[in-house]
């Protein structure tokens, strides 16, 4: 599952990444637009592609945000070298 998640991660723009990353570390969509000053409807625009690729390549659907939680986080806390 590791590498499928690190697949997915990497298929994301570098915006997306970013947006996800903060997500994984469960921050909400408010503060993750803080954290890049950008407009929360922005954040939600870049999750939904991210909920997208997710589906595509993992077929899961329930708890989007969970998942990414999930799976993520782990992932990057234990492969730094992911975080660009």
């Amino acid at each position: 599952m590791n590498e499928q998640i690190a697949r997915v991660y990497l298929n994301l723009t570098p915006r997306q990444r970013q947006v996800a990353r903060l997500a994984s570390q469960g921050l909400t969509n408010r503060q993750i637009a803080e954290a890049l000053c950008i407009a929360p409807s922005v954040v939600a625009g870049h999750l939904s592609a991210v909920y997208a690729e997710m589906e595509a390549c993992l077929g899961e659907s329930a708890g989007k945000r969970y998942t990414l939680i999930r799976l993520l986080g782990p992932l990057l806390e234990h492969h730094p070298v992911l975080d660009v």
